[in-house]
């Protein structure tokens, strides 16, 4: 429904009565058969009737295609968040391990004076002394290495929060991360939640309503049309005198012979639905298999916690024995320096699995579908398409 207006310069035939010469005001130049006309009013210019449900599988398929794009920007967030939880976890790591290193760093100084003593005292060998300083300096490194990786892990937060890497700050924190407390076990129907999902299973239902739209081209399109407005063939009697003008009536148009085009539009629809569908089900199997691959992968990190903090502990008293040793002239300092390494890397190896964990349940949110929740954009909110009642 809308507003319409024209003026138009129209000539007639002589054998039209309604123009001959019986408006000469109206003449264009000296031809007596032309005249102007201006023309107003409001109306219809066209409504289709929608018999063959062109108009409503049209509609629906717009609103299919919106609302997979919709899911698929939820599934870019539900990814930026992922890589942002992730990578602070990874910060955090760092952290842990820039305190053990500090700590080992200290008691290392500690050893090197103890060292250097008792060589100054003839009790050990330079060769000690030399042991010492080499783990210190490798230890100073190693946390100089840590440091670094920690400020590119912030940088790379900040960019992902939207802020400059310059300007960016996070205090370093010792507090340990708490394991998020999953179920090993939870309904198929979770995974209904996947931004992925949902978006496939929606493309699926606008490719069926796009079948529907293909289908209609084989029948005939009737519409409605109707105007009313005003008519003067003087510019000056348009408003003062106009003429009341009408019109209103139904058409219907077919096409009688297209080259092949709606056939081929129709095998295109089909093809499209088989598509999607097939896209659906991949989509769906890797979503199965993702949720089982995080599931395994926590169930065995856990195990190997556990295994890795009994190491700790032992290491820890193969140190304290090897310190002990030492110092009553039973070793050589190349025992203390084993044993400290074993424990230093029994240390690193229980940080790097528990963010390993952390990092396995944020996949595991990530691969249920995180809080993404939205009403009107998850395959839950939306009706399935059957597979048995498509509009092919």
């Amino acid at each position: 429904m809308g507003l319409a207006g024209s003026q138009t310069d129209n000539k007639a035939y002589y054998n039209k009565p309604q123009i001959g010469n019986t408006f000469p005001d109206t003449n264009i130049g000296k031809d007596p058969q032309t005249y102007r006309e201006q023309v107003g009013g409001i109306g219809f210019s066209s409504f289709e009737l929608d018999l063959w449900g062109r108009v409503r599988n049209l509609a629906e398929e717009s609103r299919d295609n919106a609302l997979a794009a919709q899911a698929d920007m939820e599934g870019v967030r539900l990814s930026l968040r992922s890589l942002l939880a992730t990578t602070y976890i990874l910060m955090r790591e760092y952290d842990a391990q820039t305190e053990l290193l500090e700590t080992l760093v200290k008691s290392y100084e500690q050893a090197q004076v103890i060292t250097e003593n008792r060589f100054r005292g003839g009790v050990d060998s330079a060769l000690s002394v030399s042991r010492a300083r080499a783990q210190l300096d490798s230890a100073r490194a190693q946390l100089e290495d840590v440091m670094e990786k920690r400020a590119l892990f912030e940088h790379q937060i900040a960019t992902l929060v939207g802020q400059p890497a310059s300007s960016f700050h996070i205090a370093r924190d010792q507090t340990r991360l708490q394991m998020p407390q999953i179920p090993l076990e939870m309904p198929a129907q979770m995974l209904e939640r996947r931004p992925d999902i949902a978006a496939a299973e929606r493309r699926v239902a606008a490719a069926n309503a796009g079948i529907g739209v293909a289908k209609a081209a084989w029948f005939p399109v009737f519409s409605f049309s109707a105007f009313t407005g005003v008519d003067a063939l003087i510019a000056q009697n348009f408003m003062a005198q106009p003429a009341s003008v009408w019109s209103l009536g139904p058409a219907m148009a077919f096409t009688l012979f297209d080259n092949g085009r709606r056939r081929a539009l129709n095998d295109q629809a089909l093809a499209t639905f088989r598509y999607t569908s097939d896209n659906y089900r991949s989509v769906t199997l890797k979503a199965f298999q993702e949720v089982e691959d995080d599931l395994v992968r926590l169930n065995d990190l856990k195990r190997e916690e556990q295994e890795v903090t009994e190491a700790v502990k032992d290491t820890a008293r193969t140190e304290q024995i090897a310190w002990n040793r030492y110092k009553e002239g039973m070793v050589n300092y190349l025992e203390v320096v084993t044993a400290q390494t074993d424990a230093q890397r029994a240390q690193i190896q229980a940080n790097d699995v528990r963010a390993r964990r952390l990092r396995a349940s944020v996949e595991l949110i990530k691969a249920l579908g995180g809080g993404y929740q939205q009403v009107g954009s998850t395959a839950a909110d939306m009706p399935m398409v059957p597979a048995n009642k498509t509009n092919g």
